[in-house]
C-alpha cells in the first residue's frame, strides 16, 4: 500500500510538470482591452502588436431584432447598449470599425458570446465566417458554438465588421453581445497549438499513471 501511495504521489507530481512544461517553454501573449470610441476601435498606437491579443468589448450601440448585411446597413438605426437588458431579443447585429497598424497582416478574430448561437461575420463587406445558420425565426435558425473563429486582413489599415448572432432557446435572456478578441493570424496559430500541446501532454501524463500504477498492482499479485 506504501509503495502504491509513493507511485501515485509521484505519477501526480510528473503530470503537473508536463502539464506546466508549455508555460515554461513559451512566451504568453499578452492581453490588451480597447474600448470603442464612436463605433470605431483605434489600434494603431499599440505597438508590438505581434505580441499581443487585443479584448473589444461591445461598443456602445447594436441592432436587436435585425440582421445587418453589407447591402442593408446603412438604413438601419442603431439602439444604444444601455437599453440592451429592456429590449430582448432572439436576434442582432452587432457593427463597428477596427483601426490597425497596417493593411499587409492576417489577424485571427474570435468572437465570444454567452451560450450556444448561431453566427454570420462580414468584413469589408465579404462573408469570412460563420457558425450554424442565423435566421428571424426559431425554425430557420441553427444555433452552434458560443463562439467563433475567422480570419481577415484590413483594407487600408481599417476593417469594418458586421456579426449577425441568433438564438431562440433562452426566452428571458436571449441573444448576448459578443466580445472580440483579435491577434495577429500566426500568433493565434501558436497559441492553439499550445492548447493542443498541454491536451496531448495531460492524456500522455495519464496513460503513464495507468500503466505504472497496472505495473505495481501486478507485481504486487505476483508477489
Amino acid at each position: 500500500m506504501v509503495v502504491i501511495l509513493i507511485a501515485a504521489v509521484l505519477t501526480t507530481t510528473f503530470l503537473m510538470l508536463l502539464v506546466r512544461l508549455p508555460d515554461m517553454m513559451s512566451n504568453k501573449l499578452e492581453s490588451v482591452t480597447v474600448e470603442e470610441q464612436n463605433g470605431v476601435y483605434d489600434l494603431k498606437g499599440i505597438k508590438n502588436f505581434s505580441c499581443r491579443v487585443v479584448t473589444l468589448p461591445p461598443g456602445s450601440v447594436y441592432y436587436p431584432n435585425l440582421l445587418l448585411t453589407p447591402k442593408n446597413y446603412s438604413t438601419a438605426v442603431p439602439e444604444s447598449t444601455d437599453r440592451y437588458d429592456k429590449l430582448r431579443a432572439d436576434y442582432l447585429s452587432q457593427r463597428f470599425v477596427i483601426n490597425l497598424p497596417g493593411s499587409g497582416d492576417v489577424y485571427m478574430l474570435t468572437f465570444r458570446l454567452s451560450g450556444r448561437h448561431a453566427m454570420k461575420v462580414y468584413v469589408n463587406g465579404q462573408l469570412v465566417g460563420q457558425s450554424g445558420q442565423t435566421g428571424v425565426t426559431k425554425q430557420d435558425t441553427e444555433v452552434w458554438e458560443n463562439n467563433l473563429t475567422c480570419y481577415a486582413a484590413p483594407k487600408e489599415g481599417k476593417m469594418e465588421i458586421i456579426l449577425q448572432s441568433a438564438q431562440f432557446y433562452h426566452y428571458k435572456r436571449g441573444t448576448s453581445l459578443a466580445t472580440l478578441r483579435l491577434s495577429r493570424a500566426s500568433q493565434g496559430f501558436y497559441a492553439g497549438l499550445y492548447g493542443k500541446i498541454k491536451g496531448l501532454l495531460v492524456m500522455g501524463a495519464l496513460l503513464c499513471a495507468a500503466v505504472l500504477l497496472l505495473c505495481i498492482y501486478l507485481l504486487k499479485w505476483h508477489s
